[in-house]
């Protein structure tokens, strides 16, 4: 029996088995999205769908991935954080796969509170959850508005940046084309509910030599710098040389040490990667914006604090052995990422960012 994918009716929904009967029963509207879900999924034109599609854009964008791989992974380069992202969407896709099968929840809700602010009667208590149930199961609201042109948009950029060879161009292109396909296939309304994966796939774009430049010159500066202050708070002679590097600790002395950027290693990817996990994290939870913004500014400051405290403790370390420093070097810098998440636990405890959104699976 033929599904409805924009908004199935109750009439058009197919029989369970009996043994489902039970579970099948429909009393809230995220029991209405589940059994969408498994009745959607059960049909083979779906899946055939979402198979044909995800090959297509793997052969489109293969020749494109040896350039975003060197660029991502090139010297210099802070963006080994991207071997992370796809299983980050990946893995939010299927956390909130409820609520992205019902992408017309938002705008049914919205009518109904419309409707109930103009005519209801004071003091009625009608529940809301109950009203937008039966306007899933038994309205039709309009269809969802789609569009062409993002997509062939984004069919052009792709002939463009492959034309000029730019790896930032063709992984621009890649996020249009799968933004078309969204808006062409589901309409704004899926694009709306899927804005956070499509805003997050942003962190693949592999960036130029230039702006890698001059990221990593102004947080060495600012790193390298706040390592000089506390040297010298702790009456430690210490230089920095003109152009920001190196970290020279007792110049005059015969045991002077030289820190360079290069040796140490900012610990950038590390520090990028546990801010990118909060993001995606508080993407999942049910908490103020301000919150949420404060829970940002704390990983930005602690991870901060703790790529400070990693290059104190590697000047002090090659003060005294120079190969200790070198093999505790790879050490710390992977060490970033736990401590970094453990504090960043804390600090959500701290914001109350702790329960999830109603839809999202666990």
């Amino acid at each position: 029996m033929k599904v409805i994918m924009d908004v199935p009716n109750a009439k058009n929904l197919p029989s369970l088995p009996d043994k489902a009967e039970t579970e099948a029963q429909v009393a809230s509207i995220w029991q209405f999205a589940r059994y969408r879900l498994k009745t959607l999924w059960a049909l083979p034109s779906v899946r055939l769908e979402a198979g044909i599609v995800s090959v297509l854009l793997l052969l489109l964008f293969a020749p494109a991935l040896p350039g975003w791989w060197q660029r991502w992974t090139q010297i210099g380069s802070f963006q080994l954080y991207t071997v992370a992202v796809l299983p980050l969407v990946l893995l939010w896709i299927r956390l909130n796969r409820v609520r992205l099968v019902v992408p017309e929840l938002d705008e049914i809700t919205r009518n109904l509170q419309n409707l109930r602010a103009t005519f209801r009667p004071q003091g009625d208590r009608e529940d809301p959850d109950g009203s937008v149930l039966q306007a899933l199961l038994e309205d039709q609201p309009p269809p969802a508005k789609r569009m062409l042109w993002p997509l062939l948009l984004g069919c052009l950029l792709t002939a463009f940046a492959y034309w000029v060879r730019e790896p930032l161009l063709t992984c621009l292109a890649f996020l249009v084309v799968v933004a078309g396909i969204l808006l062409y296939r589901h309409g704004t309304r899926m694009l709306r509910v899927t804005v956070f994966p499509l805003c997050f796939l942003l962190f693949l774009l592999p960036l130029p030599g230039m702006i890698l430049d001059w990221i990593n010159d102004r947080v060495q500066g600012l790193m390298f710098n706040s390592v000089l202050h506390v040297l010298l708070n702790a009456n430690i002679e210490t230089e920095l040389a003109a152009e920001g590097n190196p970290l020279k600790i007792n110049p005059k002395s015969p045991q002077g040490y030289e820190l360079f950027a290069t040796q140490a290693g900012l610990g950038l990817p590390e520090v990028w990667l546990v801010l990118m996990l909060t993001t995606w994290f508080l993407s999942l939870i049910r908490v103020p914006f301000r919150a949420k913004l404060g829970a940002v500014v704390g990983c930005i400051v602690l991870m901060g604090l703790l790529a400070v405290l990693r290059l104190l403790l590697l000047c002090w370390v090659g003060t005294i052995d120079r190969e200790m420093m070198s093999l505790l070097e790879p050490l710390t810098r992977f060490l970033l990422v736990p401590l970094g998440i453990g504090g960043q636990i804390l600090i959500l405890r701290g914001f109350k960012c702790q329960k999830f959104q109603r839809w999202v699976s666990i």
